[in-house]
């Protein structure tokens, strides 16, 4: 689930990038289709890059990418390849958008990808020197997605990265921090869209959930808000402030988060309830050991209001 979430960020991410059109450059996407008839797992391997690895780029480049790739479970209209670069915090940003990078059409074979750059340099987000990634993209519906492969990573060098950027990108705070984020902003997602989930599918379980779930939200409320106000900072930095667009991705966020628990079997569905009714009902609370090292990290960078338990 927290792989879905990242994804889900990265997709939306995406949506926002690429412009250059194929008439614009050279490079054009093409796929031939493949003859693997049995296929276990999903694989995507770097075939060749150009500028190789270490090779110099440019705001105006396009790097184009030959991959060769094998999709487990596939199904039509289901996956995209996506070429995502890594960003000071939680996921990435990406350089191919659905026009750049149409629904793959097979469930093996090889495909010819083109990766303009032009607008990584415009997000103050992206980490320097660039470094990117091949990944296939499963849509599971209402703009959101799960990564269902990754390449091995390949290093550019941009001789003319954004002035300024390098600086900016030291002040940030350090990965510990974008890792502490991710974990308990996961756990406090988790825990509210497994209850949600749980008390649709199964109307029995909800005044006994319904009281533990609200007396354990009641007693980590300040935590919960500190969170999430921490994870909504971060998407709108990844959009240049603009709220409107990060309230929409963190609700897909969440929603991302709920489709887990809505897609899964009834039976496992009801031991998931089953667990929770336990863990939100022990008076010595999980919560306090599974994420207290984790919002240390945060107070220490994002100094926040230090909550009283009960309150």
């Amino acid at each position: 689930m927290k792989k879905s979430a990242i994804a889900v960020l990265a997709m939306l991410v995406c949506a926002r990038a690429v412009h250059a059109a194929e008439g614009d450059h050279a490079c054009q996407y093409r796929e031939e289709p493949g003859t693997a008839t049995k296929i276990e797992k999903t694989r995507i391997s770097l075939l060749a890059v150009d500028p190789a690895e270490g090779g110099e780029v440019r705001r105006e480049s396009v790097v184009s990418v030959d991959v060769e790739f094998q999709i487990a479970d596939f199904e039509p209209k289901t996956f995209r390849f996506m070429a995502n670069f890594p960003t000071k915090g939680l996921g990435s940003t990406g350089a191919l958008d659905p026009g750049n990078s149409p629904y793959i059409e097979s469930a093996s074979g090889k495909v010819h990808l083109c990766v303009p750059l032009d607008e990584l340099y415009e997000s103050p987000m992206v980490l320097w020197p660039l470094s990117m990634r091949v990944e296939v993209l499963r849509e599971t519906g209402g703009g959101s997605g799960t990564i269902a492969g990754s390449s091995s990573s390949v290093k550019f060098n941009a001789v003319d990265s954004p002035a300024g950027a390098l600086e900016r990108q030291a002040k940030a705070p350090p990965e510990e921090y974008y890792d502490a984020l991710r974990h308990v902003s996961g756990f406090f997602n988790s825990r509210m869209t497994r209850y949600k989930a749980c008390i649709a599918r199964f109307p029995a379980m909800q005044p006994a959930l319904t009281r533990a779930y609200r007396a354990w939200e009641g007693r980590h409320r300040a935590d919960i808000d500190f969170v999430a106000e921490l994870q909504f900072e971060d998407i709108k930095a990844r959009f240049d402030g603009r709220e409107v667009i990060a309230a929409r991705i963190y609700d897909v966020t969440v929603q991302a988060a709920m489709k887990f628990f809505e897609d899964m079997p009834a039976a496992e569905l009801k031991t998931q309830c089953e667990n929770a009714l336990a863990e939100l009902a022990d008076t010595e609370d999980v919560s306090d050991s599974a994420i207290s090292d984790e919002l240390k990290v945060l107070r220490r960078y994002q100094p926040g209001p230090s909550p009283e338990k009960g309150s």
